[in-house]
């Protein structure tokens, strides 16, 4: 039996932890459908990349919660048996590919940040002119909507920065310019997780309908159709 332990625990809310990839990603997702079915849980949050499952549960049925995640078997769950909901569901592999590829995307901006400001203080000039380098882009942004005659967000962006630079503030620009690329991470990850929520949104799974065939009313069929309007 895999041993967990209990990292987070209030009234209705538990987190328990198995360990860092102690489950693959279907058997995640898996384990999010079979946990569900629990009477106590009211939803069940599985992330295989900390090895943690949280549940959101009822209140007064927290010792029943207990008994069954101790009488639950991670190393010899079949996640076989839930192969054809996992398809059904194909969002929610979706939405688990689009959070690894934006933790990444943090996860380099916020080394990179660090990197920066630990080493190439020692190499000032090669410091600054990668800032100034930076910088051209969101100046050729500003020049565009002046061009364009607009007053817009890139021109507010490329004067900050600009009138940090001609002041000799190089350490303002890099926080300005840091701070704009977490905003503009932020909003394609938000852009892109609303997209694929309003797919989802808008999908008709349809399984069974009724029809009218020869004049016969109420004739029972079964149709195994899935039609995507986007």
């Amino acid at each position: 039996m895999l041993e967990y332990r209990i990292v987070h625990d209030i009234p209705g809310r538990m987190r328990i932890r198995y360990g860092r990839y102690r489950f693959s990603r279907n058997k995640a997702l898996a384990l999010h459908f079979a946990l569900c079915k629990w009477d106590m849980v009211e939803s069940a949050d599985v992330n295989e990349r900390t090895g943690s499952i949280l549940f959101t549960y009822s209140v007064d049925q927290r010792d029943a919660l207990i008994d069954k995640i101790n009488s639950l078997d991670i190393p010899h769950f079949d996640d076989t048996l839930y192969e054809k909901l996992i398809k059904e569901n194909k969002y929610l592999i979706d939405y688990r590919d689009i959070n690894d590829q934006y933790i990444g995307k943090f996860t380099a901006i916020i080394a990179r940040r660090y990197a920066s400001k630990w080493f190439l203080p020692l190499l000032l000039p090669v410091r600054n002119v990668l800032t100034i380098y930076h910088t051209i882009r969101y100046v050729k942004e500003g020049l565009n909507s002046l061009v364009h005659k607009r007053i817009d967000v890139p021109v507010l962006d490329a004067t900050r920065i600009s009138v940090s630079l001609l002041s000799g503030q190089w350490g303002t620009a890099c926080n300005i310019m840091f701070l704009l690329n977490i905003s503009s991470l932020l909003e394609d990850y938000t852009k892109k997780t609303t997209s694929l929520k309003l797919k989802e949104t808008l999908s008709v799974n349809i399984d069974k309908v009724w029809v009218l065939e020869e004049g016969k009313k109420n004739r029972f069929l079964l149709l195994t159709c899935r039609k995507k309007i986007l």
